[in-house]
């Protein structure tokens, strides 16, 4: 574009009923000008680009704006509105040697940088950033350094205003013992991004167990939805959704609570499999990916219903039994916080936590202990933990969200935050919850593989958990996952063993282990070097049923 330059050097001018002209000769019927530069950058791919605001004035004194990234190929007519059939080629050329002149040559008043990121929490320059929904916030007194904009469309509630003191009470005291753990398990799903930056773990989900009909789905929706879509941060535990694609939403949603509604027992295995890999996927996202939405789920119980590895990282609020009049009165009085109040509670903690993100920080530090200047951590885990550091963990962390809002949103009245109240109801609750995990861990440790492997064979090919066969022409031993059911023997690979009892157990099975138990208990058909057999071409574990079926009976099948 040498000679384009060349000739805007020249003089160059806008002649009303004449048009954009270069000494005498008239290049367009209207003169366009760059009036700003925004630049934008996502925090997120490291990505950046610029757009810039060009106005347009036609001969007739008429003006059009729009924003445009290229100069090259800006369509003027599709763009602006004007007719452009007669500008040259070369005409556009020099258009475009004009904009870009000007924008290199803008004013900083003129020169915007945006910023944009999915929601979660970020360092930008210093300055800390949260995004929620479709709601980027950053400290107030930084909000004239750059313009922070959200990538997501999700809608977040708001209310104008509110009488703030009587909405905390309300929502604190609703429901004693419960609604002070929901309000600041909820609290911490909006603040869960930044405590993750400043290396707080909180690699666990939150469990409202109540019996039916017992407000635990209504309540947990109450506190924690703050999307005008409320549909959009909830599915149920029956519905069919790929973990890939449940993981991404929950990553999606971060400075959110996400719920998953509807634990309930299941008659079948593969049921009941398909519920404990939902939860560990959930489980496993919320304790790797910091800029994650907080999970919240329901049930009747959670007994049976997981492993001790994914039970102790549910925190368990208890909404206890109650009659049909007690129940009534709750739903009635409902009304009374059915309002986008919690939405605009989290909104604003948010803020407050941003605008004094240094104190924040120290008192975190304080809080975990993390910094060498503090001799000793304001936490103290209670006696009653008995020593469990994932429940020791909840606790302090729903403490520290606590002590946060108290000292940044009730002026440090601990009486309206509900500190005494949120401590006691965590200390019942938390007494039943270890007992429940020792007794978890007790029965995990004293459960029988063998009784295992006889429910699986006794499924035979109804078996969801491996392909079982029951005659030779079906049987591929090159096959993964297939077993063969045949003469009063269950024939399986190793690898296929293992992996089959790692499905119904929910955890790692040592093959040796098992190996050997069976050789001890005389259940293997052996060959005599080995403990394998070839069937097929290829070695596999030959279990004699009858004898694993005397052992069973002997121990007690009903254990299973």
């Amino acid at each position: 574009m040498i000679e384009e330059n060349k000739m805007l050097s020249a003089e160059q001018r806008f002649e009303e009923g004449r048009g954009f002209m270069i000494g005498e000769t008239v290049i367009a019927e209207f003169e366009p000008t760059v009036t700003e530069r925004y630049h934008y950058k996502n925090l997120n791919t490291g990505e950046e680009t610029d757009e810039y605001t060009v106005v347009t004035k036609d001969i007739y004194g008429s003006t059009t704006s729009s924003r445009v990234s290229d100069f090259l190929k800006i369509d003027w007519y599709r763009d602006f509105g004007i007719i452009d059939i007669e500008l040259s080629r070369k005409g556009k050329r020099i258009l475009a040697a004009k904009l870009q002149r000007e924008a290199r040559n803008l004013a900083e008043e003129y020169c915007h940088e945006e910023i944009v990121a999915s929601p979660g929490f970020y360092i930008k320059d210093g300055v800390p950033i949260m995004i929620m929904g479709n709601q980027a916030m950053l400290p107030t007194k930084e909000e004239g350094k750059f313009t922070v904009v959200s990538s997501s469309a999700s809608l977040m509630k708001h209310i104008d205003s509110m009488d703030l003191k009587q909405e905390i009470s309300n929502y604190i005291n609703f429901m004693p013992k419960v609604t002070v753990v929901l309000f600041y398990a909820a609290l911490l799903g909006a603040i869960k991004p930044l405590l993750n930056h400043l290396d707080v773990k909180t690699d666990f989900i939150i469990g409202i167990v109540a019996p039916s009909g017992h407000l635990k789905t209504s309540l947990t929706r109450l506190y924690t939805k703050w999307l005008v879509d409320e549909d959009e941060l909830e599915i149920s535990f029956d519905d069919s959704i790929r973990s890939d694609i449940l993981q991404k939403r929950i990553k999606q949603a971060a400075g959110q609570n996400f719920l998953i509604d509807d634990l309930h027992k299941k008659a079948s295995i593969y049921d009941q499999n398909r519920y404990k890999e939902r939860l560990d996927k959930a489980v496993r996202t919320v304790s790797k990916v910091g800029n994650s939405a907080l999970i919240f789920i329901t049930a009747e119980s959670l007994k049976g219903s997981t492993i001790f590895s994914i039970h102790d990282r549910i925190l368990q609020i208890k909404i206890p039994r109650m009659d049909s009049e007690e129940l009534l009165i709750y739903k009635m009085s409902m009304a009374d916080i059915s309002h986008s109040y919690m939405a605009e509670i989290a909104v604003r903690f948010v803020q407050v936590l941003l605008d004094n993100y240094q104190d924040v920080r120290e008192t975190v530090e304080q809080y975990i202990g993390n910094n060498i200047f503090y001799n000793k951590s304001k936490f103290e885990m209670p006696e009653w933990c008995k020593g469990s550091t994932r429940v020791g963990n909840q606790v302090r962390v729903l403490y520290l969200v606590e002590d946060l809002f108290c000292q940044y949103m009730c002026e440090n009245d601990s009486k309206l935050s509900g500190r005494i109240q949120l401590h006691e109801a965590l200390e019942e609750t938390g007494k039943i919850q270890v007992k429940q995990l020792e007794r978890l861990s007790s029965l995990e440790k004293e459960e029988d593989i063998l009784l295992m492997l006889y429910q699986i064979i006794e499924e035979g090919t109804n078996c969801k958990d491996i392909h079982i066969v029951m005659t030779e022409s079906q049987y591929s031993s090159g096959d993964k996952n297939m077993a063969l059911l045949k003469d009063g023997c269950f024939n399986i690979k190793g690898e296929d063993l293992i992996n089959v009892l790692m499905k119904r157990v929910g955890r790692p099975v040592s093959l040796k282990k098992v190996s050997d138990q069976l050789h001890k208990e005389g259940i293997l058909d052996e060959d005599s070097d080995k403990r394998t057999k070839k069937v097929a071409s290829r070695r596999h574990y030959v279990i004699n049923i009858a004898m694993l079926e005397n052992y069973c009976k002997f121990w007690g099948v009903e254990e299973v």
